[in-house]
C-alpha cells in the first residue's frame, strides 16, 4: 500500500501519464462512435439506359418469368438490403428503373421497401404509381442528401427506429425554397419494424403524390447541380434557412432519442464531472505532500496539472455521453468539434501552468543573488511566455474549429502595422519605458521612491506600468513612458538622512542666552546615544545661529542619520531617534528658560512697565517725560495746522 501511494509521488511523469490515457480514451471514443464512411449512393442510371446512342439495342418489355434472368440471389438477399435507411433507399433506387420496365423480380424489391401493413390498402396501379413518384422524388433530392442518411452502423449505435429523410421544415432542403419559391408539400419517412428491417411508412405512400407535385420541377441530381440565381436572395433567407435547418435538427434528435438514453447522457457528464473533481483532489493532495518534501519541481507538475485534468474527464464523460444521442450529420460534426475544443482548451491550459516551472527555475537561479532580478525580470518572463502561449493557442483554434484563414491574417498584420503603431504610440512608449526601468534600475520592486509629488513602495512593474503604494494605503499606477524623462528620487537607496533643523528663539533672547543655546545643542549631539547613528568622522553635526528671521532668531542644527538595515537603523528608527532629540532639546531650553519663537507680532501698548511708551505732543515744544498708564478710549481730533 505505501509502495502504491508513494509510486507517483516520486515521478513526476504520473500526471502526464493520466494526461495522455485521458487523450488516447477520447480520441477512441470518437473512433468507435463514429461509423465508417460508406461509399457514395450511386443514383441509378436511368436516364443512361435512354441515352446508349444510336447503336443501342432496344430495351424490350419481359414476361414476368423472365424474372428469372434476374442476378441469382437477389431476391434471397432482400432482408439484408434493408437493415437501414441508407440499404433501403438505395434498393428502391437500384430496383425501380427495371421494375419500370415490367421486371417482376425488381419490382417485389421495389415492395420489401414498402412497409407491409400499407402495399394492402392500394390498388396494384396506385402502388406503383406512388413508387414511381417517390423514385422520382428521391432522384431529386440528390447524391449529397443520399449521403446523409444513416446506414446500419449508425441506427443501431443511436438505437433509431424512425427516420425523417425529407419534411417541409428541414432547413438542409433550402436550396428548394431558391428554385422553387416554395418548399417540399411532404416528408419522406422510414420505420424500423420487429425484425429490424426499414421500410417506408404508410404516411409517406400518402403524401408522396403531393410531395412529387411540388418538386416535380426540379432536374435529377437536385442540389448537385448548379442553383440559379434567386432574385432577393440574401442575409435574411440565409438566416431563416438556418433556423430552420436547426430547428429541423433537434426535431429529429428529440424524437429519435429515447428517455434512457438521455438519462445515459446525463449519467456520463455526471461521472466526467465527479471523477475529475476526485482526480483534481488527488492531484493537489499529491502537490501539497511533494512541496512539504521540498520536491518543488514534482509537486508544480501535479498542481499545474489538477485543473486541466477535471475539464479532460469531463470532456471524456460528454464524449461518451453523446454516442446514445441521435445527432443529424451537422449536429453530430459540431459535437465532435465542441470536444475536441475543450480538448485543446485543457492542452493549453496545462502548458499554460507549466509555465510555473520556468518560473521556479529562474527563481532558483538567481537565489542568493540580487533580488531585483527575482522581483524584475523573473514576472516579466513569465507574463511573456504565458501571452506567447495564449496567442498560439488562439490562433489554432481559430484556424482549426473556426475556419479563420490564420495565414492570411498574420499577413495583414504587415499591411495594417503602420495603423497599428499609429494607434499604439502610448504602448509602444510604455514598453519602452519598461525597458528602461529594466536596463537603468532607477528603482526596484521592494523600493521607496518619490515620483511627481508621491512617495511610496513600488509593488509591481509591467510591461505597461508600474504599480506603487502610498502610505495613505492607496496604489497609484504609472505609465512606464513617464519615467523616460521623468525624475525619480529613490529614497531606498540613499546612505543617510540628513535633517535640517531650524530652531527659533525670540528676538529679546540677549547674546548669552545665544550662546548658552548652542552650546545646549552641541552637547545634546555629543551624546552618545544620540551620535551612535552618526559618521562623526566624514560627517559631523553641524550647529550654527544663522538667519535673522522675520518675527524670530534662528538656530540651524544639520546632522546625517546614517542608514544600516543590518543595524535596524531604517526610516523608522530615523524618526524614533528624531524624537529623542526634540524632546532633549525642549526640556534643556525650559531649564535654561531660553523661549521659543513663533510668528507673532509685538504691539507696544501703554501701561507696559516693561516696555514704556513715550509720547511727544507737537505745537508746544514739550517733552514728557513720563507715559500715561493707558491710552484713552477715544481721543480729540488732531489740532487744526496752519
Amino acid at each position: 500500500m505505501t509502495t502504491t501511494l508513494i509510486w507517483p509521488l516520486r515521478y513526476p511523469v504520473a500526471p502526464l501519464a493520466v494526461w495522455v490515457a485521458a487523450a488516447m480514451l477520447l480520441l477512441a471514443v470518437p473512433a468507435a462512435a463514429t461509423p465508417p464512411e460508406p461509399p457514395p449512393v450511386p443514383l441509378p442510371q436511368a436516364q443512361a439506359q435512354s441515352e446508349d446512342g444510336p447503336d443501342a439495342q432496344p430495351h424490350t418489355e419481359m414476361e414476368p418469368e423472365a424474372a428469372g434472368d434476374a442476378p441469382p440471389g437477389d431476391a434471397d438477399d432482400g432482408d439484408a438490403a434493408l437493415a437501414s435507411p441508407r440499404q433501403t433507399v438505395t434498393a428502391l433506387l437500384e430496383a425501380m428503373p427495371d421494375a419500370m420496365r415490367g421486371i417482376e423480380a425488381p419490382w417485389q424489391r421495389v415492395l420489401a421497401t414498402l412497409y407491409p401493413a400499407a402495399v394492402d390498402d392500394f390498388e396494384p396501379e396506385a402502388l406503383r404509381q406512388r413508387a414511381e413518384q417517390l423514385h422520382g422524388v428521391l432522384q431529386r433530392l440528390g447524391e449529397a442528401a443520399l449521403e446523409q442518411v444513416p446506414d446500419a452502423a449508425t441506427v443501431e449505435q443511436r438505437g433509431q427506429t424512425v427516420y425523417t429523410m425529407l419534411s417541409p421544415d428541414m432547413g438542409r432542403y433550402a436550396w428548394m425554397w431558391e428554385r422553387l419559391g416554395h418548399g417540399p408539400d411532404g416528408r419522406i419517412e422510414l420505420l424500423r419494424d420487429d425484425a429490424g428491417q426499414w421500410h417506408f411508412s404508410r404516411r409517406t405512400l400518402d403524401e408522396v403524390p403531393a410531395l412529387y407535385a411540388s418538386v416535380r420541377d426540379l432536374p435529377p441530381g437536385g442540389a448537385d447541380d448548379e442553383a440559379p440565381p434567386v432574385a432577393g436572395e440574401g442575409e435574411v433567407e440565409e438566416a431563416v434557412a438556418g433556423v430552420g435547418e436547426f430547428g429541423s435538427m433537434l426535431t429529429n434528435t428529440l424524437e429519435n432519442t429515447r428517455w434512457w438514453q438521455w438519462l445515459a447522457l446525463l449519467g456520463l457528464i455526471f461521472a466526467g464531472l465527479l471523477t475529475g473533481k476526485l482526480l483534481q483532489t488527488v492531484l493537489r493532495s499529491f502537490a501539497r505532500r511533494l512541496h512539504d518534501k521540498h520536491w518543488d519541481v514534482r509537486a508544480t507538475i501535479f498542481d499545474d496539472a489538477a485543473g486541466p485534468a477535471n475539464l479532460v474527464l469531463l470532456t471524456v464523460g460528454l464524449t461518451a455521453g453523446l454516442r446514445f444521442i441521435y445527432l443529424d450529420e451537422p449536429l453530430a460534426a459540431f459535437s465532435w468539434q465542441v470536444t475536441g475544443l475543450l480538448l485543446t482548451i485543457a492542452t493549453g491550459w496545462f502548458l499554460f501552468n507549466l509555465v510555473d516551472l520556468v518560473d521556479l527555475g529562474l527563481r532558483k537561479l538567481t537565489a542568493g543573488r540580487d533580488g531585483t532580478m527575482e522581483r524584475m525580470i523573473v514576472p516579466l518572463i513569465r507574463k511573456t511566455l504565458r501571452i506567447f502561449l495564449v496567442i498560439m493557442f488562439a490562433l489554432v483554434i481559430a484556424d482549426t474549429f473556426f475556419g479563420v484563414n490564420v495565414t492570411a491574417w498574420i499577413a495583414g498584420l504587415g499591411i495594417a502595422g503602420l495603423a497599428v503603431s499609429l494607434a499604439a504610440q502610448d504602448s509602444i512608449k510604455n514598453l519602452f519605458g519598461s525597458l528602461t526601468v529594466l536596463t537603468d534600475r532607477p528603482f526596484a520592486v521592494g523600493d521607496m521612491i518619490t515620483f511627481n509629488g508621491s512617495t511610496g513602495m513600488v509593488e509591481e512593474i509591467g510591461f505597461r506600468s508600474t504599480k506603487m503604494r502610498l502610505f495613505t494605503g492607496a496604489v497609484v499606477t504609472i505609465p512606464n513612458m513617464k519615467f523616460i524623462d521623468g525624475v525619480v528620487e529613490n529614497v531606498t537607496r540613499r546612505q543617510a538622512i540628513r535633517r535640517n533643523m531650524n530652531i527659533t528663539v525670540t528676538y529679546d533672547t540677549p547674546p548669552h542666552k545665544i550662546d548658552q543655546a548652542l552650546d545646549i545643542l552641541r552637547g545634546i549631539m555629543a551624546q552618545e546615544q544620540v551620535a551612535a547613528p552618526f559618521d562623526l568622522e566624514n560627517r559631523p553635526p553641524r550647529i550654527f545661529f544663522n538667519e535673522f528671521n522675520a518675527d524670530s532668531l534662528n538656530l540651524l542644527v544639520v546632522y546625517w542619520y546614517i542608514l544600516d538595515p543590518d543595524k535596524g537603523q531604517d526610516w523608522w528608527a530615523y524618526n524614533a531617534h528624531a524624537e529623542m532629540v526634540n524632546k532633549q532639546v525642549l526640556s534643556a531650553f525650559n531649564e535654561s528658560g531660553i523661549d521659543f519663537a513663533f510668528p507673532t507680532q509685538t504691539l507696544y501698548l501703554a501701561g507696559d512697565p516693561e516696555r514704556q511708551l513715550t509720547i511727544r505732543f507737537e505745537g508746544d515744544g514739550s517733552h514728557p517725560t513720563h507715559t500715561p498708564a493707558a491710552l484713552p478710549a477715544h481721543r480729540a481730533d488732531p489740532p487744526d495746522r496752519d
